[in-house]
């Protein structure tokens, strides 16, 4: 709600999905960059595999031991008369 809300306050429209997903992928370069040990790629990438229940705009965001993203995914409706939740499919 808080990043809808600043993203409309400062372009007057509502975000578009990759907006979100855009944020979120600074948040996770800036939280593993916190957590590294030093700032190599390798401390870097080390912080990433290791990270658990990040608090991002989409929604907790966690890495496999691959460094995948381990997140919900949200079904939505697309009809003419606009968009709906259906369902989140869990990880």
């Amino acid at each position: 709600k808080r990043f809808i809300d600043a993203y409309e306050a400062k372009y007057h429209e509502p975000p578009p999905g990759l907006a979100a997903l855009g944020y979120d992928g600074i948040v996770v370069i800036a939280d593993a960059m916190k957590r590294a040990k030093e700032m190599s790629p390798q401390a870097i990438r080390d912080a990433l595999e290791s990270m658990q229940g990040v608090d991002a705009v989409t929604g907790k965001l966690s890495f496999d031991k691959n460094r995948n993203p381990v997140k919900p995914a949200v079904v939505v409706k697309v009809t003419d008369k606009g968009e709906t939740f259906e369902a989140e499919i869990a990880p």
